[in-house]
Formats: structure tokens, sequence, C-alpha cells
């Protein structure tokens, strides 16, 4: 693995070389840019960019990566220039890195940073021990995707039902002014009806008195019939008119549902179209240049695996009391030194791993941006598709305003001559009343009271605008039947699927507990080391020792500084080796020198060994040069 490293503090335009695996080591005197290099290559391994979000994080500043225009000695751009660029390429990774002077460092994921980064030892403990359940919970539930999916029912159920409760409150309100109106529209029909009996009752009277008189009988029974015809075709008005405020009310309904279904459809076009542009901004056109590498590597591979195995076989053969006939199935000579044939097939077993991680890396790769592709392709057409219906509804929407106002022009005509009509009736009333002016000054007053009673319900009645409510785009009546319906049905139906996904996503964590405990025990066992270090149900890290009694748990800052730093580098470990395969580099800083010397031995072998079986490269900083390890002098 090559770096190329240019105005990053006092390291300028400087290559390192670094295996491919295992454990490598930077040595140096204090001062001299070990750090400086590490933060480089951190820099290089978490840029990505296509982010553009300039924030400059906590984790970032930490890290030592940014500039910070307040402070002139932070940051790793040399004095005197305005940029510093890093290179990483190698067999498993190809990163490079453009750091600029603004404060700006472009797609830097603090997570990675967190997880996969050892740069200070007081930040990453810190970090992984006193705020864990933060930290480590939430980057590792990046590497199970079920968490995430139950985590975002659950978020999807809490936000329905806030939805749902603020449209029962509203529907309580709703049904609360409806039950005034229409208690005030039933006294004023109370009210109504006893001015309308009066009315009758004075005509009756009318009547009654006109027998007495020859003269009148044949006039006012005349009108009385002529006063029943209009009165038939006021209520035949009135039955048009109801009909219409019906469709009118319906039409009102279907326009608000429908700005409501446009409003939503827009929303979700318009959330659709801007994943659609990130999706845009992956590299899907590398899809078959990335499908040709992995099959050229595949059949590279084939070729390692077939001399593996006959070199396997070569070397098991010459094991056996026979090995003098074996002949060499390369060249065909029969003077074959085993030590070389073991070489030859270690290295070819380590070759076809390396193709193995390659393969994998570029596999998984290429499935993300197939699945890019698809799911681009699948939303592209969804957009097509709400575009039409958004279409299709504002046809609806015009179609319903258009017969709105037809039906209220025809509304206005027909409120027009019931008044006709009414006032016709009136006008007959008072005509048989004539000669005597108390009938004719009270039927006067009562008709007045009639008409006032009769707008001020017809005002009540429109002022109904309750009728219906919008609940996840369908409208229900304004009834306590319908709060039966939500509060005590949908509303605990949506809390059972809360507390199932709630048991679900505990069941998960537990699993990955479990695992990742798993790991570690592994790690610490394989490294011979005497604490027992495991995160509990909230994914607090706690490390303990067994006593007498049992287990005693330990305050991390009262453990040793070499104590703290084996913890530091097993939770990278742990971390590195099951929830970040594709992640080939682990970088330490500044925890060599906290270990004794049977300790460092112990835990650089192992970190080599781990490396090598990994396919990682760990790269760690000392402050002399190592002894069987590849290192990278700074002098």
């Amino acid at each position: 693995m090559k770096l190329y490293i240019e105005g990053v503090q006092a390291i300028s335009d400087s290559y390192f070389e670094f295996p491919d695996t295992g454990l490598a080591l930077i040595y140096g005197d204090n001062a001299v840019g070990k750090s400086s290099l590490i933060r480089a290559i951190a820099a290089a391994i978490s840029y990505d960019a296509s982010n553009r979000d300039t924030r400059i994080s906590e984790e970032q500043k930490l890290l030592g990566i940014l500039q910070d225009g307040s402070r002139g000695n932070f940051g790793l751009i040399s004095v005197g220039l305005d940029e510093a660029r890093i290179n990483i390429s190698g067999d498993l990774i190809n990163e490079a890195a453009l750091i600029s002077r603004n404060g700006r460092f472009k797609g830097s994921n603090p997570r990675f940073v967190i997880t996969n980064v050892v740069s200070d030892l007081s930040w990453i403990m810190r970090i992984l021990t006193h705020t864990t359940s933060v930290k480590v919970s939430d980057y590792l539930k990046d590497f199970n995707d079920m968490i995430k999916r139950y985590e975002d029912v659950i978020d999807g159920v809490a936000e329905t039902k806030k939805d749902l409760f603020q449209k029962i409150q509203e529907l309580n309100r709703m049904i609360k002014e409806s039950a005034d109106s229409q208690k005030k529209i039933k006294e004023k029909r109370k009210v109504l009806e006893e001015v309308k009996q009066e009315l009758k009752a004075i005509q009756e009277k009318i009547s009654k008195e006109a027998k007495n008189d020859p003269n009148r009988e044949e006039r006012v029974l005349e009108i009385n019939s002529q006063i029943r015809e209009k009165e038939k075709l006021i209520n035949k008005s009135n039955n048009i008119i109801a009909e219409y405020e019906k469709q009118i009310r319906n039409y009102n309904g279907r326009i608000e549902q429908t700005n409501e279904q446009i409003k939503q459809l827009e929303q979700k076009l318009r959330e659709s179209r801007e994943t659609v542009e990130e999706y845009e901004k992956a590299d899907i056109d590398l899809i078959p240049e990335i499908e040709a590498k992995i099959n050229s590597l595949k059949d590279k591979r084939s070729k390692e695996q077939i001399l593996y195995d006959i070199l396997k076989r070569t070397h098991s053969m010459l094991e056996n009391e026979h090995s003098g006939e074996v002949v060499c199935p390369l060249c065909g000579s029969n003077k074959i030194n085993p030590a070389e044939v073991e070489r030859i097939t270690n290295e070819k077993d380590e070759a076809i791993r390396g193709f193995d991680s390659q393969i994998s890396v570029l596999s998984r790769k290429a499935g993300d941006l197939n699945e890019v592709s698809k799911r681009k392709k699948e939303l592209s057409q969804s957009i097509s598709g709400l575009e039409q219906n958004i279409l299709r509804n504002k046809d609806d929407l015009t179609n319903y305003q258009r017969d709105l106002d037809f039906t209220l022009a025809q509304l206005h005509s027909e409120e027009i001559k019931k008044s006709e009509l009414s006032k016709q009736r009136d006008n007959l009333q008072l005509a048989i009343s004539a000669g005597n002016r108390d009938y004719s000054d009270r039927l006067k007053s009562l008709q007045s009271q009639i008409k006032t009673f009769e707008t001020e319900i017809k005002d009540l009645e429109m002022g109904k605008k309750y009728s219906q409510i919008n609940i996840f785009g369908t409208n229900y009546p304004v009834e306590t039947k319908t709060i039966d319906i939500f509060d005590k049905g949908v509303m605990n139906s949506l809390s059972d699927i809360d507390d199932h996904f709630q048991k679900l996503r505990e069941s998960e964590q537990t699993k990955l507990k479990e695992e990742f405990n798993k790991n570690i025990k592994k790690i610490l066992k394989e490294m011979s080391f005497d604490l027992d270090i495991y995160v509990d149900n909230n994914f607090n890290i706690l490390a303990r020792k067994k006593t007498a009694e049992g287990f005693e748990i330990l305050e991390t800052q009262n453990l040793s500084r070499s104590e703290q730093a084996t913890i530091a580098l097993t939770l990278q470990l742990a971390l590195a080796q099951g929830y970040s395969p594709e992640i080939p580099i682990i970088l330490c800083d500044g925890i060599y020198e906290f270990f004794d010397e049977e300790r460092r031995k112990r835990i650089l072998s192992y970190a080599d060994e781990f490396g090598k079986r990994n396919n990682k490269v760990i790269i760690m900083t000392v402050v002399k040069e190592g002894v069987n390890h590849p290192t990278v002098g700074l002098i």
C-alpha cells in the first residue's frame, strides 16, 4: 500500500509504503509527524467528495483533521500553504482527499472516524467509555438492517399516533362546536314552530269570522286555497334548496379531499425527485467496469486456486514415506525442496485470500450500485405515475369546482324563486285580514319573525362546516362513533404494533450485543488479557475483574493507562472484525507507549496476526523501530 502526502504539517511531497495486511509501525521521536501521518490517512479514508455537508463536527475537530481559522496551529495543512493532498493506493484500497484552509473538510464521516481510527487515546476512551450508549450503539446499528427497519416502523407509528391524537382532539372540538350549533338550531326551530302555530291560529280565526260574513267567506276561501298552493310550491322549493345544499357540501368535501390528496402527492413527488437526484450522484456507470474487474479477479483467483491445490497435494506427498518418488507437477523435476513448496503454497493461499477480499469489496460495491440503479428506475416510474395522478386529481378538482359553481347558481336561482313565492304568500295572508288592523299588524309581525328565524337557522345549518373530517386521506363523519373507531380502535392497534416492533428491536439488539461480546471475548482471550470487557443491554461498555466473591465492576478512569489502551484497541478490533469487513485500515496513535515490554510484544504479534487473518493493515505509531515488523521511519 502506497501513501503520498503533500502539504501536511512538516511532511511535504513524501511517499510511504506499508504492507496491505498485517501490522505496520510508524516510528520516530516526539514531534516529528507520526500523529500527522495517522491523521492524514484518516482524512483520506473518511473523505467523500459527493458529500456537501461542510459543517465542522466536534469529532472532526478532536481528530485534528480540520483547519480551524480561530487557531493557527490546528489542522493538518503546512504553514504557508492553502491545502493538503493525501492519496492512498493498494490492493484493497484506493482513496484520496483534499483539505482546504477555509475551515471545511468536504465529506468527513465522523462516525467512521470515531469507530475506526484511534487518534488520541484520551479522546477515544472518552468516546468509547463515557458516551458509549450513544456512539457504539449507533455505530453497531448501522450494521444491522433489521434494527434500522424496526426503528423506522417505531418512528413511523409514533408519528402516526401523534398525528392521529391531534385529529382526535380536532374531532372532539368539531363535535362540541357542532353540538352547540345543533342545540341553537333546535331552540330556534322550536320558537319558529310556535310562531307558525300562532300565524295558523290567526288564519283559522279570520276564516271562522269570515263565515259570518257572506260577502267575505267566498273571498277568504279562495285566498286560503291560493295560500295552500303557494305553501306547496315553497315546500317544493325548500326540498330543492336542501338538495342543492347537500350537493354543495358534497362538492366542498370532495374539493377539500382532492386538495389534500394533491398536497400529499406533490410532497411525495418532491421527495422522490430529491432521492433520484441523490441516486444520480452515485457512479452507476461504473457497474460494467466493476463487474468486468470482478470477473477478471475471479479468473486470476481460479488460476491461483488450481496452483494452490496442486502445491498442497505435492506438499502432502512430500511428507509421506515415498517423498523421494515425488515429481514436481510444474517442472517435472524430482529434486524438490519441501520448504520452498510450503513457502509458495502459503503465498498462493495469501494471494487467494487477497483476491477473495477484493472480490468481496467489489461485489458489495456493485451490489449497492445495482440496488441504487434499480431503485432509481423504480422511482422514475413512480414519479411518472405520481405526475399523472396529480394531473388527474387537478382535472377532478376543476370538474368539482365547475359543478360547485353551477349548483351554487342553481341554488341562488331557487332561493330567489322561493323568496318571491313567500312574498306572494305573505301578501295573500295579509289580504284576508283586510279591514281588521289588529290582525294585519300581527300577521306582519309574525311573518317578519318567521323570516328572521328561517334566515338564522339557515345560517347555522350552512355554518355546520364540520360535517366531515379528513383522516389519513379519507373523509369520516363528525360524530362520536368516529372517535370510538380511531381513539379506541386504531390507536390501540397502533400501540400493539409499536409494542411488537419494540420487542423485535430489543431481540435484534440482544443478538447484536451477544455477537459483539463474543468478538470482544475472543480477542481478549487471544491477547491473554486478564480483564473481562463487555457491553450491557444499553450498549454501555463495562470492565470487570474476577475476585473471590465474583466479579468486580471497574471504573474505566481508575484503570491503568495500559489497561485503558488495551480496552480501546480491543474495541477497535472487535468493531473492525465484526462490523466493517470492507474497511482495510485500522489506525492506532499514542497507545504503544502505555504498554510494558512484555505486553508490547504480545500485542504487536497479535495485531500482525489479526491484520493478516482479516485482510487489514493495522498502522501504529511507536517511539522506536519495531522488531520483525514493516516500519516507516520519521526523523
